[in-house]
């Protein structure tokens, strides 16, 4: 599971991110957007929603998004490839997952 928190160049981090699960012979099943990072889907041009699209379908990624967090900034719905997720959904992806790595701040 990879969990981004405050990271300005989301799609980037993730990129770098998979490159390393592939490497290791770890599976990532799910990208969990938290605090500032789960705003990055409201600020996407077409390109860079692109590019998350062509991520997750390519890897078979979830890309979650803090319902929470984006309440706060008062959306309540995502586009593209985004999926809401709370709690309940951090912790269920942390249980599946053997391996944990944040970008950003913890």
């Amino acid at each position: 599971m990879l969990i981004m928190s405050d990271c300005p160049a989301a799609i980037e981090g993730a990129h770098a991110a998979l490159a390393a699960w592939y490497r290791s012979a770890a599976a990532l099943d799910t990208v969990f957007m938290y605090h500032k990072a789960a705003y990055a889907p409201l600020n996407l041009n077409a390109a860079a929603l692109a590019d998350w699209a062509h991520l997750a379908h390519a890897s078979g990624v979830r890309l979650l998004v803090c319902r929470s967090a984006l309440q706060r900034r008062g959306q309540v719905r995502t586009a593209g490839p985004f999926i809401l997720g709370g709690l309940a959904d951090w912790v269920q992806a942390s249980l599946r997952s053997d391996v944990r790595r944040c970008v950003g701040a913890w």
